[in-house]
């Protein structure tokens, strides 16, 4: 629930040749906090046990949700804390916007039946759904596949996360930086997206064919990288097109990703069954 929101917080307080980069952001630091909480809860899992570390992580939820309602408003111009300067850079390109209510009516049968969102959900679904394969079977393929051990195979598997962790904000760099040149949201958003995902591929490729690991993984590792250009993207696509609909296109789009996600790894470890790891990961490509 709390993607739509944040969505929607950074339409109203960014303009659009910054939300590239802020929306990559989002997601990043969502990925560090994931691998934050991961390390440790290997260290305090053992002293705190899980009722403790159930408390310890609740607490920074808490008191943040605390600070962010007395701080937040929902749009820069009700905050006293934006002056004249900020609210015309944040504004340049807004639409003045009329105050959202609970009686607004959502255009339901018109976003149901629009091509681009039904676009969007479909490259969310199978982007999702591959990157899968790097957070959940990565390091099952390395010790099938490849014959690695299982702490080798958990250290090459962090290195594609990492490398997703850096390629979200550079796509939104760059996504944002071609919108100023080109004043194109095409080229700025659907071109970036789908030059980066021919790209990553071309590198997978290059990974399938290396014999040695470490070459497989560093080619691996930059296509996640130049993959991830594309995620800001999305994010941004939304915001741009969205409207005062935006939390609905968004959270369509997300849950499109979430039903790839569950799909592709229920449907992959079928294919590894019955067909073996190189039919699987030409079902990932």
């Amino acid at each position: 629930g709390i993607f739509p929101c944040s969505t929607m917080i950074l339409a109203s307080w960014y303009p659009a040749t910054q939300r590239g980069f802020t929306s990559a952001l989002l997601n990043s630091f969502m990925l560090i906090g994931g691998v934050l909480a991961s390390w440790l809860t290997a260290k305090l899992i053992g002293p705190l046990g899980w009722r403790g570390l159930f408390l310890l992580y609740a607490a920074p939820g808490l008191i943040w949700a605390a600070w962010f309602a007395v701080w937040f408003r929902n749009r820069p111009q009700e905050h006293p804390g934006v002056n004249a300067a900020e609210l015309a850079i944040i504004c340049s390109d807004c639409e003045p916007q009329k105050k959202s209510t609970f009686t607004s009516k959502v255009p339901w049968l018109a976003i149901v039946l629009s091509p681009a969102l039904w676009l969007i959900c479909l490259q969310q679904f199978f982007r999702s759904g591959a990157l899968r394969f790097f957070d959940m079977w990565l390091p099952t393929y390395l010790q099938e596949a490849r014959g690695q051990s299982v702490s080798t195979a958990n250290y090459w598997t962090s290195l594609p996360l990492l490398a997703g962790v850096l390629g979200g904000p550079l796509g939104g760099i760059l996504s944002d930086f071609v919108l100023v040149r080109t004043h194109s949201r095409r080229a700025a958003r659907q071109g970036v997206a789908i030059g980066s995902i021919v790209v990553a591929l071309v590198f997978y490729g290059l990974a399938f064919q290396a014999a040695d690991v470490r070459g497989a993984m560093l080619l691996a590792c930059l296509g996640v990288l130049i993959m991830t250009f594309s995620s800001p993207c999305a994010y941004a696509l939304t915001m741009d097109m969205g409207g005062r609909n935006l939390g609905v296109i968004f959270a369509t789009m997300n849950m499109a990703g979430n039903l790839g996600s569950w799909i592709f790894t229920t449907f992959l470890s079928r294919v590894v069954d019955w067909q073996g790891w190189d039919r699987a990961l030409l079902v990932f490509a």
